[in-house]
C-alpha cells in the first residue's frame, strides 16, 4: 500500500519499520500465549500476562497510527478517517462510559 502513495523514502522506511517490528510483537505475542493456552487479550491474572495484554493492547494503537499516519501523509484524510472511525465508539464507550458503568455497578 505504502508504494502507492506519495512519501519520503525516509519517511516510507521508518513507517514500514515500525509497521514491521509491531507485526512481529503482535504475532510473537498472541503466539505464546496460545502456547500457554491462556488467552492473550485482556488477561492480566499474572505479570506476565499483563505485560503482554498491555504490550498487544499498546501495539493495536502503533498499528492504527502507523496506518492513519500513512493515509493521511498520503493526502487521503477522509480515508483515514473513515477507516479508523470505528474505534470512535469503542472509545467512547471504553474509556469515557466506565464512571457511569461503575456507578451504575455499586448501585446494583
Amino acid at each position: 500500500m505504502a508504494s502507492y502513495l506519495r512519501l519520503s523514502r525516509r519517511f516510507r522506511a521508518l513507517l514500514l519499520g515500525v509497521f514491521a517490528v509491531d507485526c512481529v510483537v503482535e504475532v510473537t505475542g498472541i503466539t505464546v500465549q496460545a502456547w500457554r493456552h491462556v488467552p492473550s487479550h485482556l488477561n492480566n491474572t499474572t505479570p506476565l500476562n499483563a505485560v503482554i495484554a498491555f504490550s498487544l493492547a499498546f501495539g493495536g494503537g502503533v498499528l492504527i497510527v502507523v496506518l492513519g499516519t500513512v493515509l493521511i501523509r498520503g493526502g487521503h484524510r477522509a480515508q483515514a478517517y473513515d477507516d479508523a472511525g470505528f474505534l470512535k465508539w469503542f472509545h467512547a464507550v471504553t474509556l469515557h462510559g466506565m464512571p457511569l458503568l461503575a456507578w451504575w455497578l455499586a448501585r446494583a
